[in-house]
């Protein structure tokens, strides 16, 4: 069996779940993304940390950094249980209806 005809198998058996497949996907996406933010926050600690050292003895910084850390983080977690939720759901009906079709021959 070749390639597009495989792909096109397997999407007839995945079509009734392209909405559960689409957010799954986008939040992977949007996970990956959002991974790029902790170590620019780090490097902003690091930065406050310095400047601390060197006199400029502020909190606020620190607070806000923190913050940010804290929101992306919870994001990430929202979205990485999203999108194992949805793309493992969509999988295993897929599969269902891949053995439903096998064992009704």
């Amino acid at each position: 069996m070749g390639f597009f005809v495989t792909l096109k198998l397997f999407y007839s058996y995945a079509k009734p779940f392209r909405k559960y497949i689409i957010v799954g996907l986008l939040s992977l996406l949007f996970v990956d993304a959002l991974g790029v933010i902790p170590p620019l926050l780090l490097k902003g600690f690091v930065d406050q940390a310095r400047a601390a050292l060197e006199g400029d003895h502020r909190f606020e910084p620190f607070l806000k950094l923190t913050l940010i850390f804290a929101t992306v983080a919870l994001a990430q977690g929202v979205l990485r249980f999203m999108w194992r939720v949805f793309l493992i759901r969509a999988s295993f009906w897929a599969g269902e209806r891949v053995r439903e079709a096998y064992f009704a021959k």
